[in-house]
């Protein structure tokens, strides 16, 4: 999931599913683009850790894609 800055709001409009399916998620995440959604990271991880999932980084994508700005989680 790359939708730069609203990934808080995709993952709540599908929190039913993704509770009832458990699929694993790699989300890019941008938190300077998040601040225009009036949100921050910590709210991902809050939201998909109280449905019970948990989060990795995943340090190989982010070394290859030379990424600063923003980062890449793996929840399962």
């Amino acid at each position: 999931m790359d939708i730069e800055g609203a990934e808080l709001n995709a993952l709540k409009g599908m929190k039913k599913m993704l509770k009832r399916y458990k699929p694993k998620l790699l989300i890019s995440i941008h938190p300077q683009k998040m601040l225009s959604f009036k949100t921050n990271p910590s709210e991902i991880y809050f939201l998909l850790n109280s449905i019970g999932y948990k989060n990795s980084r995943v340090t190989e994508i982010n070394k290859k894609l030379n990424i600063n700005e923003n980062y890449v989680d793996l929840f399962h």
